[in-house]
């Protein structure tokens, strides 16, 4: 008997036990059949079967192939995307989650860079490229291998299964490398030493530059700066040494007050003597290099040192 139609129904529960559908009538122009499905909701996964009628009735129905799609279209592009220089040889932008991922997730972000503004210029790696980094993963990431004093342009994408989002250049829109002044140094604690008034001080190199973006990662969990090209310590020291740490404490929280002073290490740790027994000090740290000074770490926590006040009471 000749199928005189089709039934395509559609539902949102694997089941069917909520269904809409509609039908294919004109069957004249023959095989491959299809219908369009319209005023679906962004981001909801349907499942689609397919059923046909004849004279006798409606037959079994089928099941399509993949059993389920999510409407969706491309994200909208990255948020606050921010370009900061890390060493004379590195730059790092970072960004945040798009607006909208189109109603799929977004499953990477392209970074894409280029010694000119439009992006056109005939340049070879590494002054010329983009990659593409998961999202599930990473909110920055550093572009390595640059030249001093050259202008570098960045741009990020947002990327789902429908493709790329329009690109969002960074703030600011390019950057001239140089060294840079360490990051912070991070984890800083105070302990009570074994004698009299003696505190126990230590820390942890800086992980993050000193603009806070992470090299990679993101900022709860922030990855280690790439070395330099021909090995050394990681990129978050500015693109040269660290030459040495500097501890201050001081019984006022402003570091103002009279009792206090500072104490120039090479080490991540240094003991601090003759303090005044129950008195509480105030303690904070930074790094140095031959470029100057980065920011004191005055919290605890791991990083980004943004927990609370580091104090001690020496006994």
């Amino acid at each position: 008997d000749t199928i005189t139609q089709y039934i395509v129904e559609w539902s949102t529960t694997r089941d069917f036990s909520i269904i809409q559908s509609d039908t294919l009538d004109y069957l004249a122009s023959g095989a491959p059949f299809f219908k369009t499905i319209s005023g679906l909701t962004t981001g909801i996964q349907y499942y689609f079967r397919v059923s046909a009628k004849n004279s006798q009735g409606i037959g079994i129905s089928q099941e399509s192939t993949p059993t389920s799609l999510n409407p969706h279209q491309k994200p909208s592009a990255p948020l606050m995307v921010k370009l900061a220089v890390t060493s004379d040889s590195m730059y790092t932008v970072g960004w945040k989650p798009s607006q909208s991922d189109g109603g799929d997730s977004i499953t990477m972000y392209r970074v894409e860079w280029d010694n000119t503004p439009g992006f056109t210029s005939g340049s070879l790696p590494p002054h010329k490229g983009y990659i593409d980094v998961d999202a599930t993963v990473h909110s920055s990431y550093t572009v390595e291998l640059l030249t001093p004093n050259v202008y570098y342009y960045v741009r990020v994408y947002a990327i789902n299964n429908a493709g790329p989002s329009p690109p969002q250049n960074t703030s600011p829109k390019s950057v001239i490398l140089s060294k840079q002044v360490p990051g912070t140094p991070h984890t800083l604690s105070a302990n009570l030493g074994n004698s009299e008034g003696t505190v126990v001080i230590s820390w942890q190199r800086p992980r993050v530059p000193h603009h806070g973006i992470p090299c990679s990662g993101t900022i709860s969990n922030p990855s280690d700066c790439p070395t330099p090209f021909g090995g050394g310590a990681t990129s978050s020291n500015g693109g040269d040494s660290i030459t040495e740490y500097e501890i201050e404490y001081n019984e006022r929280s402003d570091f103002g007050g009279s009792d206090g002073s500072r104490k120039l290490v090479t080490g991540t740790n240094c003991n601090l003597v003759n303090l005044t027994k129950g008195r509480t000090y105030y303690i904070r740290g930074l790094a140095r290099n031959i470029i100057g000074s980065g920011r004191y770490c005055e919290k605890s926590g791991s990083n980004f040192c943004d927990n609370q006040a580091i104090t001690v009471t020496p006994i």
